[in-house]
């Protein structure tokens, strides 16, 4: 992996992430870790996708298990949360105005959807993947990834919002 795809690519994984996630934090992290799994089985790659898939295919993979991650953690920390509500702690204020950000855009509303849905309407639309490249970077048929990016579209536009972002 050389310098020159590290930085055509990272860009894209981070705004992938950020969109997923709604965290530029995690994204960070999972822009990062989805380079250095990458860097382990560069050799690996077989060529059946573009290297720019390949990784956008870990980075799926990787968020994947953050949700589940993440899901098993808000448990622990909603007891602890209801023990400290009493201190209330100030945050950077750039960091609120991203959350804010990205709470009053769409891509909040993506993140409602089913898992399935949502990271193929990111891959679409937010970093313009064909179908054929969602297919694999998700690991589906294409029709699955047609399906779910059409089935995502109809839960958006039953929304309040109107997703013209979303028009193909």
């Amino acid at each position: 992996m050389d310098d020159e795809f590290v930085a055509s690519v990272f860009a894209s994984l981070h705004h992938t992430a950020w969109r997923m996630t709604g965290d530029r934090s995690a994204a960070d992290d999972l822009a990062q870790e989805t380079l250095i799994v990458a860097l382990k089985g560069w050799d690996s790659f077989d060529g059946r996708s573009t290297r720019s898939t390949w990784v956008h295919g870990i980075l799926i993979r990787l968020a994947r298990k953050h949700f589940r991650t993440l899901t098993r953690l808000r448990r622990r920390i909603q007891r602890y949360v209801k023990e400290s509500e009493k201190h209330e702690s100030v945050n950077d204020h750039a960091d609120q105005i991203a959350e804010t950000e990205w709470q009053q855009s769409i891509w909040s509303e993506v993140a409602k959807l089913p898992r399935p849905q949502a990271e193929t309407i990111v891959l679409r639309f937010g970093q313009q993947l064909t179908y054929d490249e969602i297919a694999q970077a998700v690991g589906c048929a294409v029709g699955t990834a047609k399906s779910r990016v059409h089935q995502g579209l109809q839960r958006l536009r039953q929304s309040a919002l109107e997703p013209d972002l979303f028009q193909e």
